[in-house]
């Protein structure tokens, strides 16, 4: 409950790119948390903290104007802004996909529309027939 409240207080806190820089540090910290104690919901709340991350970076437009163009064409408040989440994002990815991976069983069986077919091996992937 208590991380909750301390992802709403970012946004009030916070201003322009740093809610999305703060989001995307504290939906790896919950991934991180999650990692050590095994409670869904960190799982979920980090989740969604970093999909909030995602559509913030994607569908704002106003994130390119926060400040005018500098001249340094690198290292500017753009990297950090994309940079920090995007490794975040990555990070979070990094911590998740060995403990899926360990609860998600072999030749699972799962239920589609179409009827019920074998667990693709990867995600992504497909048996051949």
């Amino acid at each position: 409950m208590a991380l909750g409240f301390v992802a709403v207080a970012i946004p009030l806190q916070l201003d322009r790119q740093w809610i999305t820089i703060g989001w995307a540090l504290d939906g790896l910290a919950m991934l991180a948390l999650w990692k050590r104690l095994d409670h869904p919901g960190l799982k979920y709340l980090g989740l969604a903290l970093l999909g909030a991350t995602t559509v913030r970076l994607v569908a704002n437009p106003a994130l390119l104007g926060y400040y005018p163009r500098s001249t340094v064409r690198i290292v500017n408040w753009l990297m950090y802004t994309y940079f920090v989440p995007a490794a975040a994002l990555l990070a979070g990815g990094g911590l998740l996909k060995p403990l899926e991976m360990k609860r998600r069983a072999p030749g699972r069986r799962i239920s589609t529309p179409g009827g019920t077919r074998s667990a693709p091996s990867a995600p992504g992937w497909r048996r051949s027939s």
